[in-house]
């Protein structure tokens, strides 16, 4: 589909869209359409603010009569009850389309990307590229669901969609999707705004009437890019639904075990090897343990918990806990020093190093999904690194054993 962006602004005046500064009588757009420069991506399309705006100001309002999909087309596909909302909302893409210009939304849909560089539509030779195995967890997870849906709803779909075509419409859901209260939607020209944690300059509200609303968090300069904030979470999430790795993310995490069990049976294996059966056996209730009285356990979720170390140097204390008790039990390394040790062999279990990835992403012929897988790999070693770094302070510059502590 080919966008037309005039005609697109003018479908987004006639059904209500309120995009022009109420101050100069209308007559200036608040917002428009541009295309921004990244240091990681060129052309990345965006808003900007068209005039000034003073912290508060409403400079956007979507009502609710634009949101798509609308109930009408959710209730006429009458799906089952199981079908996952992703694919349900996918669905609806694919029938709204099939009207054509004859169709409600046809300029907004015209302004979809027609295509999505995201994780689970990848070829199986650059996911390998990856590194890192927790994420292919998530990617595997999604890459079923949308399979599934294509078998489960190929009666409804409009005739000969392919499983390409079923994978875009579930890409642009779900990295174009709002959600709102209990309910999800896609909104008009609102879902052009990129994201930032460090550049937020504005947010939504739902305001009385239904309408979405975007308010100014602080006074923004004419021709400012918008930005605000998809939600804090690491880029795992971003990574496979949205198809980019944030800047400077501060809710960056790193799995360190899938699992209590998973860390105690690392430290017994690699720091208590000599321990007799009835000794190991004891020593890992011990460990079981001392992850049971930190703070952070939940009974509920004791296996299911994957035990994670944030950019900001926060560490699972149901780790350190279990690590303690068996520092106490075996009078091997201590929690500090085992968590060193984790990171390092993560490190190591990589097949690149972080400088060579650095290294690779200043070449200007990667292609786009091997510029994002090792802009993602890259922020799991940053990560690990950032913490050796941490702990070797901690650990006041004296690493002891610790040097080489894996053959």
């Amino acid at each position: 589909m080919a966008f037309v962006e005039s005609a697109f602004c003018r479908w987004l005046v006639e059904k209500g869209v309120a995009w022009k500064d109420q101050r100069d009588g209308w007559d200036v757009p608040s917002v428009y359409i541009a295309s921004f420069r990244s240091e990681k991506k060129q052309g990345i399309r965006g808003l900007a603010a068209g005039t000034k705006c003073v912290a508060g100001d409403v400079i956007l309002a979507v009502p609710e009569t634009c949101r798509f999909p609308t109930d009408q087309r959710l209730q006429a596909a009458d799906l089952p009850d199981d079908v996952h909302w992703g694919c349900r909302f996918a669905l609806a893409l694919l029938q709204e389309i099939e009207q054509g210009e004859d169709g409600r939304f046809w300029n907004y849909l015209q302004s979809l990307p027609e295509v999505m560089h995201a994780p689970p539509d990848f070829s199986w030779d650059v996911l390998q590229q990856i590194q890192y195995l927790p994420v292919y967890d998530e990617i595997s997870t999604y890459q079923h669901l949308v399979s599934q849906g294509y078998k489960q709803l190929q009666g409804a779909m409009p005739a000969e969609t392919s499983l390409e075509r079923w994978r875009w419409a579930n890409a642009i859901c779900h990295s174009r999707t709002f959600k709102l209260g209990t309910r999800r939607a896609m909104l008009p020209l609102a879902d052009l705004i990129n994201h930032s944690f460090n550049l937020q300059n504005v947010d939504w509200r739902l305001g009385t009437q239904g309408q979405v609303e975007i308010v100014a968090l602080r006074n923004i300069a004419e021709h400012e890019q918008l930005y605000f904030s998809y939600g804090e979470k690491g880029s795992d999430h971003y990574f496979v639904f949205y198809g980019f790795v944030p800047d400077r993310n501060g809710f960056e995490d790193v799995v360190l075990f899938e699992c209590i069990e998973d860390a105690v049976a690392w430290y017994l294996d690699n720091f208590a090897g000599n321990l007799t059966s009835e000794k190991r056996g004891m020593a890992w209730d011990n460990g079981i343990e001392g992850a049971r009285g930190s703070a952070a356990y939940v009974p509920e979720t004791e296996s299911a918990a994957r035990l994670l170390a944030t950019v900001s140097g926060e560490v699972d204390t149901r780790m350190l806990g279990a690590f303690q008790s068996l520092h106490a039990s075996t009078q091997g390394p201590d929690a500090l020093e085992c968590l060193y040790a984790r990171c390092q062999e993560l490190l190591r279990c990589f097949p690149t190093t972080l400088d060579a990835d650095v290294q690779t992403l200043r070449d200007e012929e990667l292609i786009e999904e091997m510029r994002l897988v090792l802009q993602y790999r890259a922020s799991k070693k940053h990560l690990l690194v950032g913490l050796l770094g941490l702990v070797q302070e901690e650990l006041d510059g004296n690493v002891g054993f610790l040097e080489s502590p894996f053959p």
